[in-house]
């Protein structure tokens, strides 16, 4: 005999609903970066002075995508520029005389910024900028200076949009300082305690990472000149508490930022701990 036919078991569609208004999360932001040179020579070819910087603009689809931000930094290329071109001329008449002076000895006058973006994405836009100058003089300086953007708008980001609790920073800052620095003796970090306390939030040089805010001060600021630049992290694992959560989220796909050349940078590779 044959076996009987089975009967089909019947089903039926699985009734759902789109999702609408699905929040894409933090989507990063492609920066390009280019070096500019701006230089002047005697007419025997010896260097007087010379001024480089970095242009900072956006990616073709990151620009469509933000053309605020793109417009923003085309703005502070163009002063960038103009800035370079200043400071060449202010070094010319002195680096004239040294030329003069010294003949093919002398190895002109500078003045070198280098950017390097920290976090680049829907939140914000945070670059550091480390600059060096030798105009004359016994000896060279330098420092840190910092842009961090809103991607939407174009404007500047003020540190209370991410700190929370702008009473408490002075505190946990010179703390997180003493823990780095604890080669330096105690009376300089009583010192920068004090000194936190008393400044304004626009005093404040910081960039904006991906596990915490960095904050940086030059020789001689918060500290005795011979301590060089300080610079010290928040991290979010250890203070959550004090920033803004908008401000602590990922990419989904992960990022990548570059490292600065010849400049220590801190990393929690454990930030679970």
């Amino acid at each position: 005999t044959e076996p009987a036919a089975t009967k089909p078991t019947e089903t039926k569609p699985v009734e759902t609903q789109p999702i609408e208004n699905e929040d894409p999360g933090v989507t990063p932001i492609e920066v390009l970066i280019a070096g500019e040179y701006v230089s002047e020579y005697t007419d025997d070819y010896i260097m007087l002075a010379y001024v480089t910087w970095d242009s900072v603009i956006l990616s073709e689809a990151s620009a469509e995508a933000y053309p605020k931000l793109a417009a923003a930094l085309e703005t502070y290329g163009r002063e960038d520029a103009a800035f370079a071109d200043e400071q060449l001329q202010e070094m010319i008449p002195e680096a004239e005389r040294m030329a003069d002076w010294m003949g093919s000895d002398f190895y002109g006058f500078s003045y070198e910024t280098s950017c390097s973006v920290q976090r680049a994405d829907s939140s914000i836009f945070s670059a550091r900028f480390d600059y060096y100058a030798y105009t004359g003089g016994a000896r060279p300086y330098y420092g840190t200076t910092a842009w961090n953007l809103d991607p939407a708008s174009g404007s500047r980001i003020s540190l209370s949009q991410v700190i929370t609790d702008m009473d408490q920073l002075p505190t946990v800052l010179a703390q997180a300082m003493r823990e780095k620095y604890d080669y330096l003796d105690q009376a300089t970090f009583d010192d920068i305690g004090s000194i936190l306390s008393r400044y304004a939030e626009e005093s404040y040089v910081w960039t904006l990472g991906y596990q915490g805010v960095t904050f940086y001060f030059a020789p001689s600021e918060i500290a005795p000149s011979a301590a060089g630049s300080l610079e010290a992290t928040l991290w979010f694992n250890e203070h959550p508490e004090l920033f803004e959560e908008a401000y602590t989220q990922l990419p989904a796909g992960g990022y990548v930022i570059p490292v600065p050349e010849r400049t220590q940078v801190d990393v929690d590779l454990d930030p679970e701990k």
